[in-house]
């Protein structure tokens, strides 16, 4: 990084910004854990009450790597005085880009105070976590604020990266969802339409009968399975221990690549299967007709909602049949439409299948080394879902006592 995109006075460090007198941005430490949660609590939950312990617990044990392997990629706060008033997650993530091994550092939960007086400290924050010693910072869920601080710092924004897909399955279901969720005050009123939505369903799901339509997908009667030049393939649940060991596979189908360690994907599959605020996980993994895994899919759902589809992973080649599996899955489940973030070697799938792409959040990148960023312009690094942050149990979980 240029010197014009660090803080003034500061070094690259980021520990060194906590004895920097013209900055209040620091390392995370523990007496701050608290100050963070009731921080998420005002900017994302929009509400003063307390943050629960549990909440409190999970940054510490996520954020807080006080003399660990990876302390100088901290999580960093800014503080005004003695209030914490911005707050920017660093989770180290070592990456693979053919033969190399870099240093990646996955910024998440970024928040300012939105009472906080200087429009400052959210670029303190987004400065002093891309100066630090990674080969590669990378983030999933940029808002068109944070996605210009990016920009301004000398990050990417990967547009091949920032595409969101839905396809609607139960088209009565997903507008009674939509209206719900726009016109809160009727929701009682059109809780009484919801027999008629599931008539239509039925009734669009008849005329389809196997037919790729915009407006509806049926489930076969086989739901999960996919015939493809190379045979039949079904989906069937999977735990998630056996999954956490198949995903380095997939990923590795990208010159640059998580480098997973055991254990760290396994603490990433058992945090992303907890979702709360979105439904129960649907954990599958598609295998061929000799049995081989050829793919997975994570989502999570209820009957009648949208399901969110956390990952897509599959083999080469196998990327549509991968995808019609996990439709049909969804349709089996009644969900009224799914949603996800796609990767580019998704794109011609879901685009063949009807999927509506629009752009929810930018996935953004920093790195001094070209290469890296190539990889990425080429669509060539496999990123978001277990890769990304979406995992965390911060988006879409529930804490209580």
């Amino acid at each position: 990084m240029s010197s014009r995109n660090r803080p003034s006075c500061c070094s690259s460090t980021p520990r060194a910004f906590a004895i920097c007198p013209a900055s209040a941005v620091a390392a995370l430490a523990e007496a701050d854990v608290a100050g963070v949660a009731a921080l998420f609590q005002r900017v994302f939950a929009a509400t003063d009450a307390p943050a629960p312990r549990e909440m409190e617990a999970y940054i510490a044990r996520r954020f807080l790597r006080e003399d660990g392997p990876d302390d100088d990629i901290p999580s960093l706060v800014a503080r005004r005085g003695a209030r914490i008033v911005g707050f920017i997650g660093v989770i180290p993530m070592r990456f693979a880009l053919g033969e190399r091994r870099l240093r990646g550092a996955l910024a998440s939960t970024f928040m300012v105070d939105p009472k906080e007086a200087s429009p400052l400290a959210g670029a303190r924050l987004m400065r002093a976590a891309i100066a630090g010693p990674q080969d590669l910072t990378v983030g999933e869920t940029a808002g068109e604020v944070t996605e210009a601080m990016w920009r301004r710092c000398g990050g990417s924004v990967l547009g091949a990266y920032s595409l969101d897909w839905t396809r609607v399955l139960n088209p009565g279901a997903y507008a009674l969802e939509t209206l719900s969720g726009k016109l809160g005050r009727l929701r009682p009123l059109l809780a009484l339409a919801r027999p008629l939505a599931r008539r239509l369903d039925a009734r669009l799901r008849r005329r389809a009968d196997g037919r790729l339509r915009w407006s509806s997908l049926a489930p076969g009667p086989d739901a999960g399975a996919a015939t493809t030049p190379r045979g039949r393939l079904r989906d069937e649940p999977i735990d998630l221990d056996a999954l956490a060991a198949l995903m380095p596979g997939f990923a590795a189908r990208g010159p640059l690549h998580p480098d997973w360690a055991p254990e760290e994907i396994a603490a990433i599959v058992r945090e992303g299967a907890r979702k709360a605020a979105t439904g129960d996980g649907v954990h599958r993994v598609v295998r061929d007709r000799r049995g081989e895994p050829v793919g997975v899919f994570v989502m999570h759902g209820r009957p009648g909602r949208t399901a969110r589809v956390l990952q897509i992973a599959a083999a080469p080649g196998r990327e549509e049949a991968v995808v019609d599996a996990m439709m049909a899955r969804a349709a089996a489940l009644g969900f009224s439409a799914v949603t996800g973030r796609a990767q580019p070697w998704q794109l011609d799938a879901l685009a063949a299948r009807r999927c509506v792409f629009h752009k929810r959040a930018a996935t953004v990148a920093h790195s001094r080394d070209e290469a890296i960023l190539e990889a990425f312009r080429r669509g060539e690094a496999f990123f978001n879902g277990y890769a990304g942050e979406t995992w965390l149990r911060l988006i879409g979980d529930a804490f209580g006592d």
